[in-house]
């Protein structure tokens, strides 16, 4: 994935009518102190497409802007609407920072003048832009983990449901970064242990498996709770177990928290799809595996149904069809 950021004095040169898509209040606004939430580097405006373009297929090189800088600048174009050019350079790291943009009809008459080598404090990224640089990564890496973790915790209930014992386990945890270099970072860990009593009656061509299925899943923390592992752990319950939301129970030991509750069989048999869907026709080495053969439910990979929960996105099933 080719990153393309720009810089805080450009987001200022880009009115609200030049971006293709929503945009946060802060930028429409133009309430720039308060930009430390948004995710500069995702915004939708074009220059940021042609600017990963540029990253990936290549670019040309602006001359009169190159000699100006003393550095290599490339030049970005859009078509759409009132089309706009901008002026991008690429540092150590391989990041497109857009340092510079105008209209086109303005762009190449102004773009070498205000790219001076002489005033590059003025126009290079500056010390807020890598701030909020550092504070997205941190987001876009807490939304990795929070997709594996829920994807993980799906897979574990799918797994169980096939078992010979009909119960997984599972071990997530999550690093914590220190505030600063003198503070030591901290994992979390909590085991999970699903589960599955099922009762569930013979297929029906027409209306698929009936029945039902009784999951149990007890949550145990090895540490002081994280909120961010606590709140993810939360969030898959709410995922397998659909409308019922079952509350936390205490574990009797204080050790941990406890969930039980009752999903149909066919959520059973959507759980077990998921996570074996290479192994569909192992599924019968068990009786409950016999039953759980999918019929006519959508299909989708564990992490994708992970990323469309975290990211609020639709999610293509197997057959095309688009669920959320």
């Amino acid at each position: 994935m080719f990153e393309v950021r720009p810089t805080v004095r450009t987001l200022k040169m880009l009115p609200a009518e030049s971006y293709s898509g929503l945009i946060p209040d802060a930028i429409r606004r133009s309430r720039w102190s308060d930009l430390a939430d948004v995710d500069v580097s995702q915004l939708p405006h074009p220059l940021i497409e042609a600017g990963k373009k540029a990253l990936a297929h290549g670019a040309d090189r602006h001359v009169e802007a190159t000699a100006a800088a003393g550095r290599p600048v490339f030049e970005l174009r859009t078509r759409e609407g009132a089309a706009w050019r901008g002026a991008m350079i690429i540092d150590d790291d391989g990041t497109g920072w857009i340092v510079y943009a105008q209209r086109h009809d303005r762009f190449h008459s102004t773009v070498a003048g205000q790219l001076t080598s002489a005033r590059a404090h003025d126009w290079m990224p500056r010390s807020v832009d890598h701030s909020l640089r550092k504070r997205e990564q941190a987001r876009a890496e807490i939304r990795r983990w929070r997709i594996h973790t829920l994807a993980a915790i799906i897979g574990a209930a799918g797994a169980a449901a096939v078992a010979n014992d009909h119960s997984s386990e599972l071990l997530v945890r999550r690093k914590q970064p220190g505030r600063d270099a003198s503070e030591r970072s901290a994992t979390f860990s909590s085991t999970i242990t699903v589960s599955v009593v099922a009762d569930l009656s013979e297929v029906d061509a027409a209306k698929g498996l009936r029945g039902e299925a009784l999951l149990d899943m007890a949550v145990v923390t090895r540490r002081a709770e994280d909120v961010l592992l606590r709140t993810t752990i939360a969030e898959a319950v709410t995922l397998l177990a659909g409308p019922t939301r079952p509350e936390a129970v205490a574990l009797p030991d204080g050790s941990g928290v406890y969930y039980s509750f009752v999903v149909p069989a066919s959520r059973l048999q959507w759980l077990v799809a998921v996570e074996c869907a290479d192994e569909v026709g192992e599924l019968a080495e068990t009786s409950l595996g016999e039953r759980l053969r999918p019929t006519h439910l959508h299909y989708t990979r564990k992490e994708l149904i992970a990323e469309s929960a975290v990211e609020g996105r639709a999610v293509r099933a197997l057959c095309g069809e688009w669920l959320r």
